[in-house]
């Protein structure tokens, strides 16, 4: 049966291997291994302006665009919202989230009613046990990430567009980031200011070395104490 469906090919799966093929850490694997990646794939229809991640949730799968529109939002706490990306046929997300659990930084929403191909995490974990040359590919990024942190635009854009449109979406995309971090920065500005202050305290009265559990205990009731009046009541 798979050597059958290997040698099957049409539009459709073409287009499907491009999608997998478009994922970094899946571009050295073998043909038989992209076919079990293939074929792992998980349709799912979405309804426009349904919201897929909220800004703080984890990812649990890449998906893939098959048709359709995502909307990248960040959202201020004011209420603002900036587009800072669409994602459309042949775009990806989430490939680098599913290796190292993070928060998504972004909300996604449905722009409009969109078909996705979704490879989830527990497949890929049982696929690179059975398949050296994908748990490789993997392994490599994982360590990549954790030395080198989680890269912000965890989605892939393959379609072609000319240079100035390039380079204009990669400068309104710095702003924009550059702009959500600056107003998330001046909020934790006060708290690092007494964190740092509490750190000199500490080393002025000699200690050095603190236990992990004494230290663990105090920074929390640092940061309790400066947080306690805008955490609301139950």
């Amino acid at each position: 049966m798979k050597a059958r469906r290997s040698v099957y090919n049409d539009c459709w799966k073409q287009f499907l291997k491009n999608l997998i093929m478009s994922i970094d850490y899946f571009k050295k694997c073998k043909p038989n291994t992209i076919e079990e990646l293939l074929y792992s794939l998980r349709e799912e229809y979405i309804e426009s302006n349904k919201v897929i991640y909220k800004a703080g949730d984890s990812v649990e799968c890449i998906k893939f665009v098959s048709s359709g529109v995502f909307q990248l939002i960040i959202r201020f706490d004011n209420g603002t919202e900036i587009v800072m990306d669409h994602l459309r046929q042949g775009c990806s997300f989430g490939m680098y989230s599913i290796l190292e659990p993070s928060p998504v930084m972004f909300q996604i929403k449905a722009k409009t009613h969109m078909v996705v191909q979704c490879l989830d995490f527990e497949i890929l974990e049982n696929l690179r046990k059975t398949h050296p040359d994908l748990d490789k590919g993997m392994t490599e990024y994982e360590d990549y990430i954790e030395e080198y942190g989680l890269p912000i635009c965890d989605y892939t854009i393959p379609y072609h567009t000319g240079i100035k449109l390039k380079f204009k979406n990669a400068v309104r995309r710095v702003i924009c980031l550059n702009e959500y971090k600056h107003k998330k920065k001046s909020k934790l500005t006060k708290l690092i200011i007494d964190l740092k202050k509490q750190k000199e305290e500490w080393e002025a009265k000699g200690v050095r070395k603190v236990k992990r559990e004494e230290f663990k205990q105090e920074l929390a009731t640092l940061i309790y104490d400066k947080i306690k009046d805008i955490i609301p009541n139950k």
